[in-house]
């Protein structure tokens, strides 16, 4: 279904194009959904997220609206494994990644990632080479592997068009938020290098 929208004096209407979602994510048929069982999670006395119930399927994009403080960065941290590993909280529920707790998968694994609002704030190296590779060289992966994330990275949207020798800091803000995205998709395991049948899934906040 599409969504319409109106702005005098021109209409115009939005139409999902899943298509172009599989050609960015890279997400296959057959990968496993992020399901959210009944979870609940708090600070303190501070109930953030109470009984949440959600399933994302490969290939779909999901925006989250709500006022500040209703629990949308919480509810991020939480898919991020943030929460509880590295931020103190309470949680409840199941939270699965094609089928697998996530509390059960080793710290690290790459099964998201994050892009922030603000990616300016979020890139730390001179070149689009040494971004692409930061994240993954403190994963500890190999040269080879980091190599081959690298060219993939850049071989498809939204790296496709990036110099891997082109300093950050001359790049446009739309090629740097292109190579943001990029970092965090090959952050992400692909089908060859882990026993999850999901692909990249990235995770976008404020």
């Amino acid at each position: 279904t599409g969504v319409q929208t109106c702005a005098l004096p021109i209409c115009r209407a939005i139409i999902p194009r899943p298509d172009l979602v599989v050609r960015v994510l890279g997400a296959p048929a057959d990968a496993g959904a992020l399901t959210l069982e009944q979870v609940a999670l708090s600070f303190g006395g501070v109930h953030a997220i109470d009984g949440l119930d959600l399933e994302i399927r490969p290939g779909q994009v999901h925006g989250l609206i709500g006022p500040n403080g209703s629990g949308k960065t919480t509810l991020a941290l939480a898919l991020l494994g943030a929460i509880p590993s590295l931020v103190s909280a309470e949680r409840r529920g199941d939270v699965r990644w094609a089928g697998l707790d996530d509390r059960k998968l080793a710290t690290g694994t790459g099964i998201a990632a994050s892009v922030l609002q603000d990616t300016d704030a979020q890139l730390v190296a001179l070149t689009v080479e040494d971004e692409l590779a930061f994240a993954l060289e403190n994963r500890g992966l190999l040269p080879t592997d980091i190599d081959r994330r690298i060219d993939a990275a850049l071989a498809r949207p939204p790296g496709a068009g990036l110099d891997r020798r082109a300093r950050t800091l001359t790049l446009s803000g739309g090629w740097r938020q292109r190579l943001a995205l990029a970092a965090a998709l090959a952050e992400t395991p692909d089908r060859k290098s882990t026993r999850l049948k999901s692909s990249h899934r990235c995770i976008s906040y404020a």
